[in-house]
């Protein structure tokens, strides 16, 4: 499920989707982004993040309560030679 188009798996055409099922046992915050012309996709946008929020009655979901949660992603840009690009 991670890895660039055609060795991991067939790239999603353009106007096309997929659908990842996965079952996990970790809760916690993530982040998600392309590895397919990074340069050009995460500047438009085609990253974000992932909450996995505990399992229902676990020890996490009762004991870590707040009463507001906020998310917050910030893009960081590096230049180089002239050229810009995204520095996540």
């Amino acid at each position: 499920m991670d890895g660039p188009a055609n060795i991991t798996q067939q790239p999603i055409p353009p106007g096309g989707s997929f659908t990842y099922e996965f079952t996990t046992e970790q809760a916690g915050t993530f982040f998600y982004h392309t590895h397919d012309h990074a340069d050009r996709q995460q500047a438009l946008g085609l990253y974000g993040a992932l909450i996995i929020d505990p399992k229902p009655g676990s020890p996490a979901a009762t004991e870590l309560r707040a009463d507001k949660e906020y998310v917050i992603q910030l893009q960081e840009w590096l230049q180089r030679e002239g050229l810009t690009y995204p520095a996540m």
